[in-house]
């Protein structure tokens, strides 16, 4: 059995809970909205327990996070679904006997220093563009002045607490 298809069982079984939470909340809504007369009709028999609006709240959230649980087990499913088709399908099996079909090959894996290597040529060539150096004269000052004026107001707001904090450790004797 394959990841993907473990996570996405997974995912399916907290739906599911999330689904009956969903249901049990529900009912229990009902029953607390007919027990404080918010509804026009009321309850045929007696309960022999309160049911609060906190457990009615809990039950919610409950619910929300067996739901929240399960779409991210969908998408994390999904993401290990495509990488196990990629391993599967090498690019050997994209290859057809008729010429009328041109494919693209797969890309293999580089290694890290390929990778790093094709990255520093990509940002050199993108350094060298007339247009960046422009762009960059102009962007880089004013980030800078930003990181600046950011780091000025925040010293100045640490010294205004300091000194409300000196003066109340004062006025406490």
């Amino acid at each position: 059995m394959l990841k993907s298809e473990k996570t996405h069982r997974a995912g399916s079984v907290f739906l599911w809970i999330g689904i009956i939470f969903a249901i049990v909340t529900l009912i229990a809504g009902l029953i607390h909205t007919t027990y404080y007369n918010w509804m026009p009709f009321e309850l045929i028999f007696e309960l022999p327990f309160e049911i609060l609006l906190e457990y009615v709240l809990i039950g919610a959230g409950v619910t929300l996070i067996f739901l929240c649980i399960a779409w991210i087990c969908y998408g994390v499913a999904r993401s290990q679904a495509r990488k196990e088709t990629d391993l599967i399908f090498g690019e050997d099996d994209y290859c057809f006997e008729d010429e009328e079909y041109e494919l693209e090959p797969v890309a293999t894996k580089k290694s890290a220093g390929e990778t790093v290597k094709a990255i520093k040529e990509k940002v050199i060539t993108v350094a060298k563009d007339e247009k960046v150096q422009k762009v960059g004269m102009v962007v880089l000052p004013a980030v800078a002045a930003c990181i600046v004026t950011a780091a000025i107001a925040t010293a100045a707001q640490n010294s205004k607490k300091a000194k409300r904090r000196r003066e109340f450790y004062r006025w406490l004797g």
